[in-house]
């Protein structure tokens, strides 16, 4: 079986980035893709903001921050040959 994507998830732990430290090698030998994902559930510190076209505009401050420090954490395998894609997802991780 050959493997072209590999998921890693990320809680911004110190623990998650030596879980990609082993993927993207293993992807490179695979010559796969590598998706980062970080999930977060909005709780009481993520109140809901809409605007007056029923935009949530704090949801969406809150995806661009999580999508930029998952670039900057991509950004630290510029020597790899491996695509890493991010991504940011909102709900229970487990699902």
């Amino acid at each position: 079986m050959q493997y072209k994507k590999l998921l890693c998830a990320t809680d911004f732990s110190v623990s998650a980035d030596r879980a990609l430290d082993h993927a993207v090698p293993l992807a490179q030998n695979l010559r796969a893709e590598v998706y980062l994902l970080h999930v977060f559930q909005r709780s009481a510190a993520h109140t809901v903001a809409f605007d007056s076209r029923g935009n949530n505009e704090e949801t969406d401050s809150v995806l661009t921050r999580y999508l930029a420090t998952l670039d900057d954490i991509a950004s630290r395998y510029p020597e790899q040959d491996v695509v890493i894609k991010t991504i940011v997802a909102e709900g229970p991780a487990w699902q």
